[in-house]
């Protein structure tokens, strides 16, 4: 049997996008899919305050689609090869693929055959999709499953099975993703305008769907955190708090003025024609309905405080599917019998994939490398590691996979948001307090001396939920409780951090330090791409203690030693 190019091409290139890609985008693609899921099956693996605080937001859903696969590998007794690695982004490759053919396939429900290959296009080129469609991001599952519900809609003639299959898609998407339900709550309203059904047969269609997949959520997430708990609420209660600011707050208008230009990037000006064009009606009630349903999760996701690119990705195969329609519109020669668009529209498009390319291979490729790097070594060389570096800025035990290395002899600053309604324009979290002086933090909260034996941290960060540590009086300014148990360090046998770090801060740099400790450089990155967030900028190294060099005899990544 032939197998369609819309579902071979797709899942090809997803695939070696996925597999060449050797860059760190976000925390969330390890610390909210493959290290719970690594922790499920192997028994360790780092859990952040989202899993262990008293009202856990997070669903283990989602980090469930990866327990089959490392379980497998645990079986053949292949978890300690790259298969580890290899696994979950052939999956996310999988995942992402979907979202290729759904919006083919709509399109030429929509619009005609001749559109689908365009859409196809857009989607494939699409640098948005490239940066993170094919990551352990649950945004990029719930695009997939929000495009492939779409797609599976009854669009030309009314089929209760078919509803039912583009229902059940959905509950799927707001299962893993719970604000994924604005869109669907949107689409029905607009559909029940549209058409001749009533709302209460909406009802009816969406009870017997909805109900099960609701209780399955709670009944999965009840075995896994061992009570009763609907982690959807959490998750919504949570973010609508204060705590959702802790991460970063924009202006209202960030993504119209720079979420959507960066998702849509080439595409952007026929995206915006066709956009318009289906507001208007001039595509048919159908088309209106997609444009009209783009804009209503993007308005309400400006309300909130926190925002990011990744949380309106959902929309963008929707955007696609609409910029087909104008860019196959506005040719007059087509560029080839698959391809119905103009030779200028074609190249705009194909503008992004050098984008594309720096982001796969080069945009922060220094925190996957170190990775790599640690992962190569055997337990006689590394016996203990410190991340000096913001929190989460590398992954963790889903990569690594050392069992040894737990309990405090491998650890990462922390980031705990103030979960107890502290004042957030005061409140510091660990990662603030060490950047903010360095110095007085290693002088402060590690021994004077290294032991060789590199014994394991006490008390290296804060547990999830708890409140922060007392300090001494050097550090009353920070307002901090007393009477807590401080942070404890022992000096590790490998420091990892960013060498905008070495330079000197109030009289003595952190390079001075590590040096008179006995640390000396033994690898580093090389360019790690260019970076906004100002303490992770420069290329990542790796000091050893015993090596009394400074900076030299330095090994240096290059491209093609970091495997995937």
């Amino acid at each position: 049997m032939k197998i369609p190019v819309e579902i071979w091409l797709p899942l090809v290139v997803r695939i070696c996008i996925s597999l060449f890609t050797r860059t760190f985008f976000a925390p969330d693609e390890y610390f909210q899919a493959l290290e719970p899921a690594h922790r499920a099956v192997f028994g360790y693996g780092y859990l952040t305050w989202e899993w262990l605080a008293v009202h856990p937001i997070r669903s283990f859903l989602f980090p469930s689609l990866y327990v089959p696969p490392f379980y497998l590998l645990k079986v053949l007794h292949l978890d300690g090869t790259r298969a580890l690695i290899w696994a979950p982004k052939i999956l996310d490759a999988v995942f992402a693929s979907i979202t290729d053919y759904s919006v083919y396939h709509l399109a030429g429900t929509l619009f005609g055959q001749a559109y689908s290959p365009v859409a196809l296009l857009l989607s494939l080129t699409s640098f948005f999709n490239v940066l993170a469609l094919s990551r352990s991001l649950s945004n990029s599952v719930e695009t997939s499953f929000t495009i492939l519900a779409l797609a599976y809609f009854p669009w030309k003639q009314a089929s209760n099975r078919t509803l039912r299959n583009s229902l059940a898609i959905a509950a799927i998407a707001c299962a893993i993703r719970p604000t994924n339900a604005i869109i669907w709550v949107a689409f029905f309203l607009l559909y029940y305008v549209d058409s001749s059904e009533s709302l209460l047969s909406l009802v009816a269609a969406a009870i017997p769907v909805a109900t099960p997949a609701l209780l399955a959520l709670i009944l999965i997430d009840s075995i896994y955190f061992g009570r009763p708990i609907v982690t959807a609420f959490n998750f919504v209660h949570t973010n609508l708090s204060s705590v959702s600011l802790f991460y970063g707050e924009n202006q209202w208008h960030y993504y119209f003025t720079q979420g959507l230009p960066l998702l849509c990037t080439t595409a952007l000006p026929f995206v915006l024609r066709s956009w318009y064009k289906s507001l208007r009606g001039t595509y048919g009630n159908e088309a209106r309905r997609l444009g009209i349903l783009a804009c209503i999760p993007l308005s309400i996701y400006s309300c909130a405080g926190h925002k990011e690119w990744r949380f309106i990705h959902p929309i963008l195969p929707i955007l696609h599917v609409l910029a087909a329609k104008d860019l196959v519109d506005l040719s007059t020669n087509a560029l080839q019998r698959n391809i119905p668009i103009r030779k200028t529209h074609f190249v705009l498009l194909l503008l992004s994939i050098p984008v594309s390319v720096y982001v796969m291979r080069y945009h922060g490729r220094g925190q996957i490398a170190v990775m790599h790097r640690l992962r190569e070594m055997n337990t006689q060389e590394l016996k203990s590691v410190g991340f000096a570096m913001p929190c989460h800025s590398t992954p963790w035990q889903a990569y690594l996979h050392r069992p040894e290395l737990e309990g405090g002899r491998m650890w990462a600053l922390g980031c705990e948001p103030p979960l107890r309604h502290e004042d957030l324009s005061t409140y510091k979290d660990q990662t603030k307090i060490f950047y903010d002086d360095p110095i007085r933090y290693f002088a402060t909260f590690f021994p004077p001396t290294v032991n060789p034996s590199f014994p394991p941290s006490p008390r290296p960060i804060t547990p999830p939920g708890r409140a922060s540590p007392s300090l001494n009086s050097a550090y009353a300014s920070h307002g901090l409780g007393h009477g807590r148990e401080a942070w404890e360090h022992e000096w590790p046998q490998f420091f990892v951090l960013y060498d905008v770090l070495l330079p000197i801060r109030g009289g003595q740099s952190v390079e001075e330090l590590l040096v008179r400790m006995g640390y000396g450089q033994v690898w580093r990155s090389g360019w790690n791409g260019i970076e906004g967030d100002e303490r992770k900028r420069g290329e990542v190294l790796m000091w050893k203690w015993g090596v009394h060099n400074g900076r030299n005899s330095t090994t240096i990544a290059s491209p093609s030693s970091i495997r995937s």
